[in-house]
């Protein structure tokens, strides 16, 4: 169904069915500080609309922090240096671990992942991946990637997970 054609039959069926199931796993609170003169041109609609992104994305990285299942994955981009594409907008903060995952298949035909090693967050190597950040900052260096510490014996596109 579109806008162009709606089926009030399917529609009614759709909302009674219970194929799909949500669990809830938690909450969190945060807010956007946008108290800068950077924003001084803006309407009042840009400041709301600007103040909701960045609210969500901080209760974003909060609830990654506290619970398991919203935790950061993100391939690595590149084993020499270490990098990712991922930063400030995911709540990274110097000397996160993450665990390094290596994609296999049992006999099965089944994915699953094996740990080969635990890399950190390298200090003022965090990328500003925030929204509008270039804006903000239009004096921040063009890296759009976070560097890692950790061993080099890793491969480009192995999976990255946060841990505590």
């Amino acid at each position: 169904m579109d806008n162009n054609s709606i089926d009030n039959v399917r529609k009614i069926a759709f909302q009674n069915s219970n194929i799909f199931e949500l669990k809830y796993i938690g909450h969190e609170v945060a807010w956007a500080d946008l108290q800068s003169t950077v924003y001084a041109d803006n309407t009042e609609e840009d400041l709301v609309s600007i103040a909701t992104v960045r609210a969500i994305d901080a209760v974003i990285a909060k609830l990654q922090r506290k619970y398991e299942v919203f935790r950061t994955k993100t391939p690595l981009n590149s084993t020499s240096p270490l990098t990712a594409k991922i930063g400030l907008k995911e709540g990274l903060e110097k000397g996160d671990k993450f665990e390094v995952l290596e994609q296999i298949m049992d006999n099965a035909g089944k994915t699953k992942y094996k740990r080969k090693g635990i890399i950190k967050v390298e200090k003022d190597q965090i990328w500003d991946n925030r929204f509008m950040a270039s804006e903000i900052d239009s004096h921040s260096d063009s890296k759009n990637y976070t560097l890692f510490k950790g061993d080099n014996n890793y491969y480009p596109g192995w999976l990255i997970r946060q841990i505590n």
